[in-house]
C-alpha cells in the first residue's frame, strides 16, 4: 500500500504505468528513512506483488524485478571457530563409559 500510494502521489494512477524508474525512486526515498534490510524486505514484497500479478495474467512484465536494492552484509552473528584446545576440551567432556556418551 505504502509503495502504492507512493506512486499515486507521483501520477501514477494505474498499474501499467508503473516502471522500474518508479521503484528505483521508491526504494531512493526510502533511504534516508529506513534501514538497509527493512528496504530489502519491501522490495522484496513489491517485487512478489508484481510476480503474482504477472502470473495472474493481469501485467505483462514486473517492473520492480531488474531494481536493485541496497547492500547489506550481517557482520555478526558469525559461527565462532574453536581453538584445537577448546574441541579437545568439548571431546573430553562426553562421558565415554555409558552408552550415551
Amino acid at each position: 500500500m505504502e509503495f502504492l500510494a507512493w506512486c499515486e502521489a507521483r501520477g501514477s494512477r494505474s498499474l501499467d504505468a508503473i516502471t522500474p524508474i518508479h521503484v528505483a525512486g521508491w526504494i531512493e526515498a526510502m533511504t534516508t528513512t529506513h534501514s538497509a534490510p527493512t528496504i530489502k524486505q519491501r522490495l522484496a514484497a513489491v517485487r512478489h506483488l508484481f510476480d503474482w500479478l504477472v502470473t495472474g495474467h493481469i501485467m505483462q512484465a514486473n517492473p520492480a524485478y531488474s531494481v536493485r536494492g541496497p547492500k547489506y552484509s550481517r557482520r555478526r552473528g558469525k559461527t565462532h571457530v574453536l581453538s584445537p584446545e577448546e574441541a579437545r576440551q568439548l571431546l573430553d567432556s562426553i562421558p565415554a563409559h555409558t552408552l550415551i556418551g
